[in-house]
Order: structure tokens, then sequence, then C-alpha cells
């Protein structure tokens, strides 16, 4: 059906996402000066994918497409239009955890693959793992705790996340 089960653990999520978030930064010519949002779509772009914000919430609550792989490897992530630039960050790195995580790069079927974005389930927690480790790397992370003394609102802000996000990034480092 073109989706795989993930069978690593979060430790090896936190590598993946650190490697390819490593080599994005050294593919994309000025990858540093861009501001996250900036980078995250410069990358889906560099992986030969698009953004799109659908028209209308309607549209994606029946939909419910996140993301959408055809069968030449490209893919789509679509945007609600009712969400915040800082949850669209997470939502974009959330869905290229699903690409680089989920997708069967033989894909047999040969047809498009849509992951939802309803779902939940170890697909779901596995993708949010990656996002997190994506957007917020562990070590810098731990460097931003501490010289922002645990302020979710300044380690967010520094991350360009939400602070849900920032919250649960530091449950994650802590487990």
């Amino acid at each position: 059906m073109g989706r795989i089960e993930f069978k690593g653990s979060y430790q090896d999520i936190e590598r993946i996402a650190q490697s390819i978030l490593d080599t994005l930064t050294i593919r994309i010519p000025n990858a540093k000066e861009y501001s996250k949002s900036e980078f995250l779509r410069k990358s889906v772009e560099f992986l030969h994918g698009s953004i799109a914000v659908l028209p209308t919430p309607a549209i994606y609550e029946v939909d419910g497409g996140s993301l959408i792989i055809y069968p030449d490897r490209h893919f789509k992530i679509q945007l609600s239009p009712t969400t915040s630039p800082l949850r669209d960050n997470f939502t974009i790195a959330h869905e290229l955890g699903h690409f680089f995580l989920h997708y069967d790069y033989d894909n047999p079927d040969n047809k498009e693959i849509i992951f939802t974005r309803y779902g939940s389930g170890p697909f779901e927690w596995q993708a949010n793992r990656f996002a997190a480790a994506f957007l917020m790397p562990k070590s810098e992370f731990s460097m931003m705790r501490k010289q922002f003394n645990n302020n979710l609102f300044l380690i967010a802000s520094h991350f360009e996340v939400s602070q849900i996000a920032a919250q649960k990034r530091m449950e994650y480092i802590s487990e």
C-alpha cells in the first residue's frame, strides 16, 4: 500500500531527524540565514514537494489529507487555512516525518499515498517525535532551556513553534 511501519526507537527518530536537518542545512544554499518557516518551505521545495493552504476548513476536514505522495515521489503538504504560522511549522515538519519514516520508497502499488491529518497511533506519534526533533534539535533545545531558564514562551519563540510544542519537546527530552 506504499506505507511502512517504522520499527526504530524514539532515539533512532532523533538521529534520523538530526541527520536530515544537517543534510538539508548543508545542501540548501544560505540555509542558516532563513527563518524556521522559510527553511521548512525551502526544504520541502528541495525535496521536490509543495505546500498548499486549502481554501476552506470544510474541505480540510472532509479530505483530512495532510500529506499526499505521488508515484513519482513528488509530494504535497496540505495546511488548514485556520491554523497559525507556528502550528503550520509543526505540521510541515510532522508531514516530513511521515515522508522519511513511513513512506515505502519501493511503492509496489505505484499509487499515490495519503497520510491523513486526524489519525492516531504509532505513525502519528513517530511523526510528532520527528517534527519535534527536526524543529528543536536536542542539544540546541537543552542550551536554550538553560539560557532562557525554562521559559516556554522564550524557548518557543526561539524555535518558531507553539508553546505546546516546546512543552512537549521538554517532556520528550526528560523521558
